[in-house]
């Protein structure tokens, strides 16, 4: 039985306790001889029942004058009880709610059967606000229905949470635009047209200094202050429509213009630059500039992929021709020294993988409940030509964008499930959490794989939790699903890495079946200081929590954080504050807290 179901049948045994409550007052009023006290007695504990309920309870006749509300429908509505009597429920009524939906309730509590639904209604201050409940009939003893019982739950918090959980699928929270993922597939769907348009890249020179220098919610702040700018100058002084904007990276954003040429295009971005420079962030007194890199279409490529090659070289060259500038992409320009540094991490990727210079190290993830280490993500580590460590983010990129990805993950695979054979050998059963692209999800050869390098190394399967990435580029969901119960019924577990950002999403959690999900790092670093950011940590931990999916918080990076995890109820914790990423597991780390 459900949440949902749960509720239904408490209001039903709620709304029956009453009827026959009622019944039994009216037969002591209409029996001789009553015991006058007895029947004082049960209509206090009817009315207590009503009065002290959490739940909205209001009675109307049978034309539905609302001839009773208890308390709590006054707190919620805000509505006085002399304001409401004789009033019709319809002043609650949001405007939203069509036609139809009240015809068929007022159609179905007529006939003598209970309604049960939701609505959204409005208070008398004009906040809206959510129930979920029912209405019932209430018939005399010749079964003529002279009155309506409503009981509801208000599901105000729950619907906001839902809200706030959905809007993090297509906006980016900090600045209120797309996010990358939903304005590529707006750009994605006007390319099917073969319109004319142009793309936009803005990167605002010197960022990361201001974040550096100011912090991190100061450089928000001044990142909204520049897009309001861009804003200001397309809808009030150019007069633009047919155009979105997103932000595409910490420090970028992008625009997408539909029905102008290249030209065009650099005259606005021309605008938008000179304004940027002109800008002063009064409260701080800080002040940069941008630089932006322009493709048109068709004339640049016929595909999404095709165009941000060509605007990443453009942008490329406008910092290079030292920043504050616009560069329009000329087919001439395509050869720049961006690429040739890329072929070179290439070729160091594949030297690296023929010479056997991929390491894994392990960062320790903390049970909030018990304070102890619960396992260890797994993270790639390559040693270069004189032994120095080189981090993911100098070579993962590279990785993706040239196809090593996939041999880069099977080679530390194939490390971690022979590491963890080894570990089991000498008595010590740890747990390990690795990587799993979306884009390997419907490849046979994958689960084959993975099944040969248990046998081969007698590995425990229980033992290992993969984190599933790029959930967007998985092509056959059926197909990934029976990868995942193939592996979950070897013991195998499931993770849900970077939620709450660009490419998840809730019909993934729903498919996938997982057994965590790990909560992006941009809504834990600033934790203590975000509210927002508080309100969508608890929305996925209640979403989760419903779905019995533990939760995993990364970049937990001092002890506030941490106790407000606690607090709300995550499961468990990842980042500096619990241990930095190390060659060998350290199994023995108690957290003091």
């Amino acid at each position: 039985m459900d949440t949902y179901e749960s509720v239904y049948k408490a209001y039903y045994e709620t709304k029956q306790e009453l009827e026959e409550k009622y019944k039994e007052i009216k037969k002591l009023k209409t029996k001789p001889k009553v015991n006058l006290e007895d029947c004082m007695q049960s209509e206090r504990i009817l009315s207590r029942a009503i009065e002290e309920s959490i739940n909205i309870v209001f009675i109307t006749d049978f034309k539905g004058n609302i001839e009773y509300v208890n308390p709590m429908f006054e707190e919620v509505t805000g509505y006085s009880k002399d304001v409401v009597l004789g009033q019709n429920p319809r002043i609650l009524a949001s405007g939203e709610t069509p036609f139809h939906a009240y015809q068929e309730l007022w159609e179905t509590i007529s006939s003598g059967i209970t309604w049960r639904g939701v609505f959204k209604n409005k208070k008398i201050n004009g906040e809206f606000y959510w129930v979920k409940g029912l209405i019932s009939p209430i018939k005399d003893d010749s079964g003529k229905i002279t009155h309506f019982l409503a009981i509801q739950e208000n599901i105000t918090e729950r619907i906001m949470a839902e809200k706030k959980a959905q809007a993090m699928l297509r906006l980016d929270l900090v600045t209120g635009i797309l996010n990358r993922k939903y304005f590529l597939d707006c750009v994605e769907s006007d390319l099917i047209s073969k319109n004319p348009g142009v793309l936009i890249l803005f990167d605002v020179d010197r960022f990361k200094l201001i974040n550096d220098t100011y912090g991190h919610s100061i450089g928000d702040a001044f990142l909204k202050r520049i897009i309001e700018q861009i804003l200001h100058i397309l809808d009030h002084e150019l007069k633009m429509s047919l155009y979105c904007i997103g932000r595409f990276g910490e420090d970028e954003i992008i625009l997408w213009f539909r029905e102008i040429n290249g030209l065009n295009g650099l005259e606005i971005a021309e605008r938008i630059r000179k304004a940027v420079e002109n800008y002063r962030f009064t409260e701080h007194n800080i002040s940069t500039t941008i630089s932006a890199g322009i493709v048109a279409m068709p004339q640049h490529g016929l595909t999404v992929n095709d165009l941000l090659i060509r605007l990443d070289s453009s942008l490329f060259q406008a910092k290079e021709r030292g920043k504050n500038k616009c560069v329009l992409y000329q087919p001439e320009d395509h050869h720049f020294e961006s690429f040739q540094r890329r072929l070179h991490q290439k070729d160091r990727i594949e030297k690296a993988l023929n010479e056997d210079r991929f390491e894994i190290w392990f960062q320790p993830i903390l049970d909030l409940k018990t304070n102890s280490i619960d396992h260890f993500e797994v993270l790639a580590r390559m040693r270069d030509e004189q032994g120095k460590i080189i981090l993911p983010g100098a070579f993962i990129p590279a990785a993706e964008n040239f196809g090593l990805i996939n041999q880069l993950s099977r080679v530390i695979a194939d490390k971690t499930i022979q590491y963890q054979a080894n570990l089991q050998k000498q008595g010590k059963l740890y747990t390990f959490s690795m990587n799993l692209s979306g884009k390997d999800m419907d490849n046979d050869t994958l689960l084959d794989f993975l099944k040969e390098k248990f046998c081969q190394y007698q590995a425990n399967p229980s033992c290992f939790v993969f984190e599933i990435t790029e959930t967007a580029a998985i092509r056959d969901m059926n197909a990934a699903v029976k990868c995942v119960q193939a592996l979950k019924k070897m013991g195998c577990r499931f993770s849900l890495d970077d939620f709450g950002v660009g490419f998840t999403s809730f019909i993934y959690l729903k498919e996938l079946q997982v057994d965590y999900v790990k909560i992006d790092g941009i809504f834990i670093k600033k934790l203590p200081e975000q509210v927002q950011d508080q309100g969508i940590v608890k929305a996925i931990q209640t979403i989760a929590s419903s779905m019995n999916i533990q939760t995993i918080a990364e970049f937990v990076e001092n002890d506030k954080i941490l106790l407000l995890l606690k607090i709300f109820q995550i499961d468990y914790a990842q980042g500096y504050f619990i241990g930095h990423p190390a060659p060998e597991p350290k199994a023995d780390f108690q957290m003091k807290v």
